[in-house]
């Protein structure tokens, strides 16, 4: 390890820090950067988790359906807008399925997903 001029990719700010490699050491200042474009891109970040637990195919381990491809990838576009602040907030019906994306009060993306099931028994 070296000691590089790390450059945060958001601002430009420059830092020195321990690496292997100029490319490493700018992508460890971008990383602890508190910069604006640092925080929405570490936001965008934990919204891509988010939406990958949610409609994904990680949230099929919760027993959800995931949603199909094309469709999560219309719906993170959409979902970025929200973060952006560029649209207030975003709803989707699909089948029996509503998912809702919205700022809350605290300033954060919530992704609310609803499935309408129904169970009825008559004798």
């Amino acid at each position: 390890m070296n000691t590089f001029e790390g450059v945060c990719r958001y601002c430009g700010d420059v830092k020195p820090v321990m690496a292997n490699s100029q490319e490493e050491a700018d992508d460890v200042i971008s990383t602890k950067c508190t910069c604006p474009g640092a925080l929405l891109e570490d936001r965008k970040e934990q919204l891509l988790q988010n939406l990958q637990l949610t409609i994904g195919p990680a949230c099929e381990e919760s027993g959800l359906d995931a949603f199909e491809a094309d469709i999560v990838e219309a719906i993170t576009s959409l979902a970025g807008l929200v973060l952006q602040d560029r649209l207030q907030q975003v709803s989707i019906a699909h089948g029996k399925t509503t998912l809702k994306i919205a700022i809350n009060t605290k300033g954060q993306v919530k992704i609310t997903r609803t499935e309408k099931k129904a169970v009825a028994a008559e004798c």
